[in-house]
């Protein structure tokens, strides 16, 4: 198990959370005077010297919580821009109390 901690200034997964396995397979086809050539490619892996397809899976993690933009007066810094280290985030409501 990794104990890891990321803090992103905007993130927006294009995949919903979820563990996930992925094949894949390439045929490369050319066709020259000598005739036609085959070249396939497929994910393999590295300990593995047998040539054959491996599966790899992958997790997709996204942020725990998220606001309603109604409740945001603003915030900062802006979607996808980030600033120095001395610089704190910050953000501004349209309400006096969150109700959870």
């Amino acid at each position: 198990m990794s104990l890891t901690s990321r803090t992103d200034s905007f993130y927006k997964p294009s995949l919903l959370a979820n563990n996930y396995i992925i094949e894949t397979k390439q045929i490369v086809k050319a066709t020259t005077a000598s005739g036609t050539q085959t070249l396939e490619f497929l994910n393999t892996r590295a300990t593995d010297n047998s040539g054959k397809l491996a599966p790899q899976e992958f997790e997709v993690v996204v942020p725990r919580f998220s606001l309603d933009q109604g409740i945001v007066n603003s915030y900062y810094p802006p979607d996808g821009h980030q600033d120095e280290g001395r610089i704190l985030p910050h953000i501004v409501f349209n309400v006096r109390m969150l109700l959870i």
